[in-house]
């Protein structure tokens, strides 16, 4: 909760044909998705096989529960690092329930479509890993979870280079995750597979 100058507002009115999709990772599941995480993974099992389950270690040194366990991320900093180098900020899409159709929707004006390429960044093994052994199928995946990235910044394409910049000199790794068109008729994103 917070307040915020008018024509400070970032809300998305001013995103046009040809902006870029920046997504900026995720530390892990984010919060969302656990339903289908606890049906994949615990469907049938007492406490105790739950327990072991997420005392397992499922890939590098980490358990299941530490993975689930990570804390969601602010994206703070990213984007005040952004704003205070002028970078003009078109839309923000944090990446929660509903995946990417159902949150970058929200923000784009009618007559503009977003399209993203799920090429352009690889997906945390946690979820390779949800979908082998769910049997979840990779729309479904995208629509549930973040698939590893947590916020998606929508800005000029004029701007893309020294956002780029900006945020790898901070650790950060930025995707170039897609673009925006013209679309008739009502807003709608696209997902190239």
């Amino acid at each position: 909760v917070g307040a915020v100058d008018k024509k400070y507002i970032i809300d998305g009115s001013s995103i046009s044909p040809g902006d870029v999709l920046v997504g900026l990772q995720s530390s892990g599941l984010h919060t969302n998705g656990f339903s289908l995480v606890r049906h994949v993974f615990f469907k049938g099992l007492n406490e105790k096989e739950k327990r072991k389950i997420l005392n397992k270690k499922i890939y590098s040194s980490k358990t299941l529960a530490d993975i689930l366990l990570v804390p969601h991320r602010s994206y703070l900093k990213q984007v005040q690092l952004l704003l205070k180098n002028s970078i003009k900020i078109s839309g923000m899409a944090h990446i929660t329930g509903g995946g990417f159709k159902g949150n970058i929707i929200r923000i784009l004006p009618h007559g503009i479509r977003a399209v993203v390429d799920t090429k352009r960044w690889t997906p945390m093994e946690i979820f390779d890993i949800i979908s082998k052994k769910g049997n979840v199928d990779k729309k479904e995946m995208y629509r549930v979870f973040n698939m590893g990235i947590g916020l998606v910044i929508v800005i000029k394409e004029k701007f893309l280079q020294k956002t780029l910049t900006l945020l790898k000199n901070e650790k950060e790794t930025p995707f170039v995750i897609g673009h925006v068109e013209k679309n008739k008729g009502e807003p709608d994103v696209i997902m190239l597979w």
